[in-house]
């Protein structure tokens, strides 16, 4: 199950997520955008270095003399302060006689601490090289023998200090109130700032339907806010505050298209009302289509969502995902649970990638309207079984499960399935524009780049003849 990780309290103090696939708007099943009202129970939370070591040979006399090497027995190392107490530290390394081998081995370390940490792990290293004694491997550079790394682990935490020095200054708790008809409720979320002029970057589902914004800061002021924008189809939106004399931090906002599975991710939020809390973990995935449906905060298909298993819980909606240089590179949304029952974090995480919001930020922040492409069918994806029963000889496509009456669709001529005597018939879509369409998603990243207006091509297979229709797309409802 998907849960937006907007901390949702009820009037009687007790917390509430919603299932992405939950639709009721009653108090049981609040929709993911709205604050919840009360009667809610309370549910399930989610949510070595070696020291340099000195190496004494001593001979020892073997029955071959021609065999006779020294012996070199390990030495117990200086014991430098550990990053994590309980991890083991590694016996003292033996002394090698060949000079070549260690500076390949230091080389190799170089290697593999600029894979995973860029070049931000090597800004960390170096830095700690020039102001540390040397530990572990070594090698010779024009300013003498320097230590070249830490563990990942440790250059990590070496980063994540100086990422929350930097960076808590721009993020922000957010606490609505808001109301749902008749039903008030209140919850809390995240957020960070974009320009200091007093514009605050955060989630849709954090704010809609609010009656009242109170925006806190790390050193405890707390001001006035009001949406100047809102996307629910991307799940972004601006509050405004005004700083007065105050100077607000904006956050360096990176390049998600640059994010690499693997590399470090930090978040900063408000998880259960726990102010400005630090997580870290990696990039698990990129490229993930994040699917959302409630009843106000309509279908919305978000390409590019970079998953994280950085602890992402209720509170954290809205706050940023960092990369190793302190940017922002995703706004924390959702979290998948699976079909268990917890509602917390299991280590998957996702986040809107940050430059699909940088498009969003001008419009949103002028507060003008976002018109977004409708095609107008329900798409399916295109299985072996299916095409078995509709007879037709295609690896991939989308089946138009329903058509929207008047629709770009409709007007097209693109038909719901239906039965002529024993044999089903569908439609189904194989290519728009020449663009292959094998699964849902393709369709969704293909709409994301149109505009109402927009002139499309669809090739559809129907039966045994393959149709060519022309499609002007409309705008889409707001539901």
């Amino acid at each position: 199950m998907l849960h937006d990780d907007k901390d949702n309290i009820y009037e009687n103090g007790a917390h509430n997520e919603r299932s992405a696939t939950e639709q009721s708007p009653v108090a049981d099943t609040q929709p993911i955008n709205q604050a919840p009202v009360s009667g809610e129970e309370p549910t399930a939370n989610y949510s070595e270095v070696a020291g340099e070591a000195a190496a004494v040979s001593e001979p020892v006399t073997q029955a071959d003399p021609i065999m006779q090497l020294p012996e070199i027995p390990a030495v117990a190392a200086p014991v430098a302060p550990p990053f994590y107490p309980e991890m083991p530290q590694a016996p003292a390394p033996k002394k090698s006689t060949s000079g070549w081998k260690l500076f390949a081995a230091a080389l190799a370390l170089v290697g593999v601490g600029a894979a995973a940490g860029g070049a931000t792990s090597w800004a960390v290293a170096k830095q700690y090289m020039e102001t540390h004694s040397p530990i572990g491997v070594s090698v010779k550079t024009s300013g003498g023998l320097k230590a070249i790394a830490q563990t990942n682990a440790e250059l990590a935490a070496s980063v994540i200090p100086a990422i929350w020095q930097n960076v808590s200054p721009s993020v922000v708790k957010l606490e609505v109130e808001s109301r749902q008809g008749t039903l008030r409720g209140s919850g809390t979320g995240s957020g960070f700032v974009v320009d200091s002029a007093g514009y605050i970057m955060t989630n849709h589902h954090v704010i809609a339907g609010a009656t009242s914004i109170k925006v806190k800061f790390v050193d405890g002021t707390v001001l006035d806010g009001k949406v100047t924008g809102s996307d629910p189809y991307k799940d972004v939106a601006i509050v405004k505050v005004d700083p007065g004399t105050r100077p607000l931090v904006a956050a360096a906002l990176g390049d998600s298209s640059q994010v690499q599975v693997g590399e470090l991710a930090v978040a900063i939020g408000n998880p259960f009302g726990q102010e400005f809390t630090v997580t870290a973990g990696i990039v698990s995935a990129i490229n993930r289509t994040l699917n959302e449906t409630s009843v106000s905060n309509p279908i919305f298909e978000i390409p590019g969502g970079i998953q994280t298993d950085a602890a992402i819980n209720p509170g954290n909606s809205g706050g940023p995902l960092l990369n190793a240089r302190g940017e922002v590179v995703g706004i924390n949304t959702l979290i998948d649970t699976g079909d268990t029952m917890v509602e917390g974090n299991l280590g998957i995480g996702f986040a809107v990638p940050i430059n699909l919001a940088k498009e969003l930020l001008p419009t949103l922040k002028e507060g003008k309207s976002l018109g977004y492409a409708f095609l107008g069918v329900e798409p399916r994806a295109l299985t072996k079984e299916i095409a078995d029963q509709l007879g037709i000889k295609a690896e991939y496509g989308i089946v138009v499960n329903s058509v929207t009456e008047e629709s770009a669709a409709a007007k097209a001529g693109l038909q719901e399935p239906m039965r002529l005597g024993r044999i089903p018939t569908a439609d189904v879509i194989i290519a728009i524009d020449g663009k292959p369409m094998k699964n849902e998603n393709d369709l969704y990243n293909f709409m994301a780049g149109k505009k109402p207006g927009d002139v499309v091509k669809i090739t559809v297979l129907r039966g045994k003849e393959q149709l060519e229709l022309s499609a002007t797309l409309g705008e889409r409802p707001v539901e």
